[in-house]
């Protein structure tokens, strides 16, 4: 896929170097933001922290809120709200806002931790900056629903997925189009939290 897209017309390139990609998912006891994806649902939102680099390692993180509606979606971010401590065994210490002013215990009211995702990101961009193309690699999942403690040791790796995402602003969604005309395969609805907790499978998805 990576040579079709340096070879496509759309003359794609590497935008960013590779990184590890690391999401802390939160979610109420009947997992109201699980079920809302799995449905469908045309009003959604995910809650989570990210951080990059080594999993294990401290690390600024930022919170996010996934919004989606229909076929738009965008985020509403606090940068680097959180520092993390992974080596930490317990979730006050895992987390923490960096200024105790910040308000987590009220935006996250009845979210709770429910799973840790981790990958290696590629990021490409076309010659005219419209168009960009992720390539995630290398998954694991971490469960965090049945214990107490953070959990980053047993996981489940999904190393077979290759997830491909392709993104566009509103405004350049028609040329869309010209990618799908020249590197066609059927896109699908695909979530990492989702899969995080739901039983192993090994495939390709875009």
């Amino acid at each position: 896929m990576e040579r079709r897209l340096f070879s496509s017309k759309l003359c794609f390139r590497t935008q960013h170097p590779t990184r590890t990609v690391n999401s802390l998912y939160f979610d109420t006891l009947d997992l109201i933001s699980y079920r809302d994806s799995i449905e469908g649902g045309s009003n959604r939102c995910k809650k989570r922290l990210r951080w990059y680099s080594h999993l294990n390692s401290d690390n600024d993180a930022t919170l996010e809120f996934k919004m989606k509606k229909g076929h738009q979606s965008w985020k509403k971010i606090w940068v680097k709200a959180f520092r993390i401590n992974p080596l930490q065994k317990s979730w006050n210490d895992f987390y923490k806002p960096k200024k105790e002013e910040f308000p987590s215990k009220v935006i996250l009211r009845n979210f709770h931790p429910t799973s840790i995702v981790s990958y290696d990101r590629k990021y490409l961009v076309s010659f005219d900056n419209k168009i960009r193309v992720t390539i995630d690699q290398n998954l694991k999942f971490f469960e965090q629903r049945h214990g107490s403690t953070p959990n980053l040791t047993w996981n489940k790796p999904f190393k077979n997925i290759v997830v491909i995402e392709v993104k566009a602003e509103l405004s350049n969604e028609s040329l869309l189009q010209n990618f799908f005309n020249e590197i066609p395969f059927s896109p699908s609805r695909f979530s990492k939290y989702c899969e995080s907790i739901m039983p192993q499978r090994n495939n390709l998805r875009y």
